[in-house]
């Protein structure tokens, strides 16, 4: 383990506070359903006082349609663009994003929803890079391609919903499986790819989980919350003699 991944894992032993996840590929598999099992996780998460924020490149309009998004304590939507926290929506794209955007969108012909961000096919790659200039930028998630501002990433949104939570200085564990994950990966403290991750994020985790999708991040919150804490209470219980 490197010092940097050493330093994190002693932050990750004060006691996680927060817990980040991705849901495509994360704790969501390919067939759109989330198990039962994950979402009883996440339940015993929050009940335990560990704040739950989503992270996504996913809308607003199609994760409604997904999962009940009232699970949550805050969502970070479209790939960090779109803040939604302490009862209110906040764009996180810099002052004059919006003739961008439109500028892409006549260039580039798109169905999806997206409030922020453009989101198309990664295969389009090619036809998008010579309209790119230092305020936009593209990302990627497997066949996904993302035209951002240069400033907004996963990583931004998490420390931004971390701000309007007043949770700046809490211990938080991320997991995801994807190449727009690991701008996530860098804010975090406790690094976690599920086993379907590619492998540019596995080779950045912390840990890598031995089930893929849902059954990884419920590995993993077990490993490093619940399990964890059941640990700590019964060091704290006197041995009867």
């Amino acid at each position: 383990m490197t010092t940097t991944a050493a330093t994190r894992m002693m932050a990750g032993d004060r006691g996680i506070g927060v817990v980040a996840l991705d849901l495509d590929g994360t704790i969501m598999p390919a067939t759109e359903i989330v198990d039962q099992c994950v979402l009883d996780r996440l339940a015993s998460v929050r009940k335990s006082g560990v704040k739950v924020i989503l992270a996504t490149g996913r809308c607003l309009f199609d994760l409604e349609k997904l999962i009940d998004v009232t699970i949550f304590d805050a969502l970070v939507l479209e790939n960090g663009a779109l803040l939604i926290a302490g009862g209110k929506t906040t764009s996180l794209a810099p002052a004059g994003w919006d003739s961008v955007r439109q500028r892409m969108l006549e260039l580039f012909i798109t169905n999806s929803k997206e409030q922020v961000i453009v989101a198309l096919k990664r295969e389009m790659e090619d036809q998008v890079r010579p309209y790119l200039d230092g305020g936009i930028r593209m990302e990627f998630n497997k066949a996904s391609l993302m035209l951002v501002p240069a400033n907004v990433s996963k990583g931004a949104g998490i420390l931004a919903a971390l701000r309007e939570l007043d949770l700046e200085h809490a211990t938080v564990m991320c997991l995801g499986d994807g190449e727009n994950d690991l701008e996530m990966f860098r804010v975090c403290h406790v690094r976690v790819a599920v086993r379907n991750s590619v492998e540019v994020l596995k080779e950045q985790a912390d840990f890598v989980t031995t089930e893929d999708n849902g059954k990884g991040v419920s590995e993993a919150i077990d490993k490093y919350i619940l399990d964890s804490r059941e640990n700590s209470r019964n060091r704290s219980v006197p041995n009867e003699t």
